[in-house]
């Protein structure tokens, strides 16, 4: 058993090297260009300047930028965009009383209209303010108009769109610690788990580095990778149960699911097991397992599916390997036995193990 990504919550992820992505739209298109690797935002004398993506709605939203105004009227920063009329600007200007500058802003919504708004000057994200009220369908960055002598251009330096403004770890015993290191090994956000499942705030919405849970000061499990706001991750198998082998629909985990009504004392449903990844999975194990400590495993039973039809019946199954994306049949069946005389549903859990 190990951690494994059951959910991205990456919408984009964008730096501008290679230009302005299809996606976006900019205005005035003059006032924008591609420096270093960077988006360009010149003042214009008449119009803002602006670079806006789509926006999804309920989400989390971080621009990272370079731009130090040093004179009073210029300003820049994030906007969150409706049309021309309505939008809500959380704007950087010059502050004689300030000595760092924000290099990065964020926009965080559940519902699509309220939003919380936070600035980062170099020591974290801080709450900032708040516009309740407004659905905006793009976000980006603005650069007011005017031209006067010192004004500075904006260099857009990333834009991240993420499904939420935490991580979720699932599936874990209350009490374990779950944290979030960077790629110098430095742990950056720490969360404990309640009710089965940790939520880590992100300290930016795109982390590369690794996901640890600890018990204690002993660690027990582990994962490397790209990490983002809204992704959810589970311990367990990365191989899913599933109804069928078009839709995918996954049986719970952790509820009960409805598999079918027992007819003439029998009940007998074709599943799958399904490889979502791309490396096959080796030594799986298919088994029939108590539920809860109910009745119901004791008339239920595995086979394979040999051309469509049950193989051979027993309490477990094993195969030698499941390819990459792919889905392998096999058959539940639950048989009426003498010796139970209850009215409650049959309820049993379908064990998957692997190396």
């Amino acid at each position: 058993m190990s951690l494994y990504l059951r959910e991205s919550g990456l919408v984009r992820n964008d730096t501008f090297g290679s230009g302005l992505p299809a996606a976006y739209v900019a205005a005035p298109v003059s006032r924008v260009s591609v420096t270093g690797g960077r988006l360009r935002l010149d003042h214009d004398a008449n119009d803002d300047t602006l670079v806006l993506a789509p926006l999804p709605g309920a989400c989390a939203v971080e621009v990272k930028a370079d731009y130090t105004p040093t004179e009073g009227n210029d300003q820049g920063g994030l906007v969150l965009y409706q049309n021309a009329d309505n939008k809500i600007e959380f704007l950087e200007r010059v502050d004689s009383n300030v000595t760092t500058n924000v290099s990065r802003w964020r926009a965080v919504s559940t519902d699509g209209k309220t939003w919380d708004l936070f600035a980062d000057s170099g020591s974290g994200f801080q709450f900032v303010d708040m516009a309740a009220e407004f659905v905006p369908n793009k976000v980006g960055a603005v650069l007011k108009k005017g031209t006067a002598s010192g004004y500075v251009p904006l260099f857009l330096e990333r834009l991240t769109i993420t499904k939420s403004s935490f991580l979720t770890v699932g599936n874990l015993a209350d009490g374990l610690t779950v944290e979030l290191l960077d790629a110098s090994n430095v742990v950056v956000a720490t969360a404990q788990v309640l009710a089965s499942k940790a939520l880590v705030p992100m300290p930016s919405l795109h982390v590369s580095g690794s996901l640890r849970v600890k018990n204690g000061g002993t660690v027990v499990d582990t994962i490397n990778g790209e990490f983002y706001g809204g992704d959810r991750y589970d311990s367990g198998s990365s191989l899913k149960m599933v109804k069928d082998n078009v839709t995918l629909e996954e049986l719970s985990r952790t509820d009960l699911s409805d598999v079918g009504t027992m007819t003439n004392g029998q009940l007998l449903k074709k599943l799958y097991i399904h490889n979502p990844t791309a490396a096959p999975v080796s030594s799986v194990s298919v088994l029939i397992e108590q539920w809860n400590a109910k009745f119901g495993y004791q008339w239920a039973d595995v086979a394979k599916d040999v051309s469509g039809a049950p193989g051979t019946w027993g309490d477990i199954i094993s195969y030698t390997s499941v390819p990459a994306n792919s889905t392998t049949a096999f058959w539940v069946r639950v048989e009426q036995q003498p010796g139970y005389t209850g009215l409650d549903p049959l309820e049993f859990a379908i064990g998957l193990q692997h190396v």
